[in-house]
């Protein structure tokens, strides 16, 4: 092997290496919370960017059964946390019917409020979102996790403690 060779191959290696860190890196980064301006449907405007605290945003359908499984999850989430600072919005996806979406929070009393986003551009600046459960949590601008499939009581819990004792001491 000559020595032309070895340094071509050394530095291909190096710079594939670099290349696959920055990748990892820039992965890591979080993603900016798209600027969209949200209507619920009790007509609450909410703009995402200008939460003051964490949110947590989950994408759902109320013909999916673990989405309807979360129901009893987030309503305890909202009624722990709501006070202290966390938001939670669940947005009902494109092919839920508005009409089924509207009667069933309101029969199911759903405390947090309900966006819909019939056309899709929700789901679809949040890097289109396509199967549901889908969750984020969100805050100071930035999409910090996000899960696709059934929230684990202890895990979520653990993050927005975590996320909410973080923002408090941001404030202070």
């Amino acid at each position: 092997m000559s020595a032309k060779y070895k340094k071509t191959k050394y530095t291909l290696a190096f710079l594939f290496l670099a290349l696959l860190a920055i990748g990892l890196w820039w992965r890591q980064q979080p993603a900016q919370v798209p600027d969209l301006k949200l209507t619920t449907i009790t007509g609450e405007k909410i703009t995402l960017a200008q939460i003051p605290g964490p949110a947590l945003v989950v994408f759902w359908a109320t013909d999916c059964p673990a989405c309807l499984q979360e129901i009893p999850l987030l309503t305890k989430l909202w009624r722990t946390y709501h006070g202290l600072g966390l938001e939670i919005l669940a947005i009902a996806m494109a092919y839920d019917p508005p009409n089924r979406v509207v009667t069933f929070s309101r029969k199911r009393q759903l405390p947090y409020p309900v966006i819909l986003d019939p056309f899709g551009e929700i789901a679809s600046a949040f890097s289109g979102v396509r199967l549901v459960p889908t969750q984020l949590l969100i805050a100071n601008g930035k999409i910090l996790w996000r899960q696709t499939g059934i929230l684990q009581e202890p895990g979520i819990r653990g993050k927005i403690e975590t996320l909410l004792t973080s923002t408090k001491q941001g404030a202070a």
